[in-house]
């Protein structure tokens, strides 16, 4: 490589290298952002809510769904229907 090029391809590399890493930064505050918003939103809803995995287990949900349930978000989070129902009938 010509050694006058050189101090510019490696401006031009590690300039890149820069924006990536703040593009990096800049998505994951948007993430936390959406996240921050979605349960401010879902949190002052009045009709209750929830939202679930693929596997159904609960990931989610807002203070209504709580009160319905008559359960803490603690309890709720990471179980499915099933592991909440309180009582089970076998015969």
């Amino acid at each position: 490589m010509n050694s006058t090029l050189q101090p510019l391809w490696q401006r031009s590399f590690f300039q890149k290298r820069r924006n990536r890493r703040r593009d990096e930064a800049l998505h994951h505050d948007t993430s936390a952002d959406r996240g921050a918003l979605l349960e401010a939103l879902i949190g002052v809803l009045p009709l209750p809510i929830f939202f679930k995995d693929l596997h159904g287990r609960y990931v989610g949900c807002n203070k209504v769904f709580e009160d319905l349930l008559g359960r803490s978000r603690d309890e709720i989070i990471g179980n499915t229907d099933f592991d909440l129902s309180s009582t089970v009938s076998v015969r």
